[in-house]
Parts: structure tokens; C-alpha cells; sequence
């Protein structure tokens, strides 16, 4: 194995887990949103 694979892939998936986590906490509050508004509606 050469030794930069490591370190260059954990600074891949760091990189990606932060942008799921931050993209999941987008969605997670327009769906909120969208659950208040329609329970509203209800």
C-alpha cells in the first residue's frame, strides 16, 4: 500500500461525512417545516 492512501482517503470521507451531516440537517429542517405547515392546514 502506498503510504499517502490513508491520510488522502480519511480527507475524502472526512471531508463527505461533514457534507452529509450537513446536508441531512437541510433536509431535516424543510421537512420539518413542511410536517408544521401541513399539520396546520390539517
Amino acid at each position: 500500500m502506498h503510504p499517502l492512501c490513508p491520510a488522502h482517503g480519511s480527507k475524502i470521507f472526512r471531508s463527505a461525512d461533514f457534507i452529509i451531516k450537513y446536508y441531512f440537517k437541510i433536509y431535516a429542517s424543510i421537512f420539518k417545516y413542511f410536517i408544521e405547515r401541513f399539520s396546520c392546514l390539517g
